[in-house]
């Protein structure tokens, strides 16, 4: 009985304390890291790929999966952050994402750019040329990018809510255009 009243309190204080910005920085930094190991298996993908190309395949949907969990803990740890944000723990925020984008929408034109070798890919393999897991995993990576993007600016102050829309913006036509694609 007395473990369980310890893991209980262990629990409440977890969600008494939350989480700071410095976590959610450092989720962006973890999303940073896989936009950039995205962006490296998709550019180093064959323009004609065969059969022998499932294992690249298989590693980008496996780092677009924890691409997802990562958006999902990030989400989770700003809901969490104390308000209002002070402008210099915004501007922390701010400049991860800006050290974020570049990598994100370089892994986005990337995928564009190699449309074609990933559907000649996909068509080898009964039934995936209907279902489009490409575009279906862009669907999703784009649903929690939404939800991390609107709240982030949602808690912004005042003063940089223009360079937070900005951001959020141009982040999220980078993935239109290439849902588009899809």
């Amino acid at each position: 009985m007395q473990l369980r009243s310890l893991f209980y309190f262990s629990s409440l204080a977890t969600v008494a304390l939350g989480a700071t910005i410095q976590d959610v920085v450092g989720n962006i930094g973890d999303i940073q890291t896989q936009a950039t190991t995205l962006n490296n298996a998709i550019t180093g993908f064959p323009i004609i790929p065969s059969i022998t190309n499932l294992g690249t395949i298989v590693s980008i949907i496996s780092t677009t999966g924890n691409a997802i969990i990562t958006l999902e803990t990030a989400t989770t740890n700003a809901q969490s952050v104390p308000t209002p944000v002070s402008v210099a723990d915004a501007t922390l925020v701010l400049n991860a994402i800006n050290s974020c984008k570049g990598p994100v929408e370089a892994a986005l034109a990337a995928l564009v750019k190699k449309k074609s070798a990933f559907q000649a890919l996909l068509n080898l393999i009964p039934g995936t040329s209907s279902f489009n897991p490409i575009r279906q995993g862009l669907i999703i990576l784009n649903f929690n990018v939404m939800a991390l993007g609107n709240l982030l600016v949602s808690m912004a102050p005042t003063e940089l809510q223009a360079q937070a829309v900005g951001n959020r913006t141009e982040i999220f036509n980078a993935f239109t255009t290439t849902i588009a694609a899809f």
